[in-house]
């Protein structure tokens, strides 16, 4: 028998607060990507990490708005067969 559970709720384990305008942060980064063999300067992490994000956010938008639709579009036509 458990004697522990561990669940998640909403896909995270834990919730991380990085703050993005400490440098020390980006220099890390660069070296641990640069140890898997990727190699970035301080700049061009920060710019892919924001191209990602932008990214990211534009397709979550993007897809919000065809949820929107969709569903709009289903309230259309469930309300025009009451009448």
């Amino acid at each position: 028998m458990y004697q522990n559970y561990v669940f998640d709720l909403y896909g995270t384990l834990v919730d991380i607060h990085t703050d993005e305008a400490i440098p020390e942060l980006w220099e890390k980064l660069v070296i641990f990507y640069g140890s898997k063999g990727a190699t970035y300067s301080v700049e061009e992490m920060k710019e892919t990490y924001a191209n990602l994000c932008e990214n990211e956010k534009c397709r979550v938008k993007n897809e919000y708005q065809a949820r929107m639709f969709r569903y709009s579009q289903g309230r259309r036509s469930t309300s025009s067969k009451k009448l």
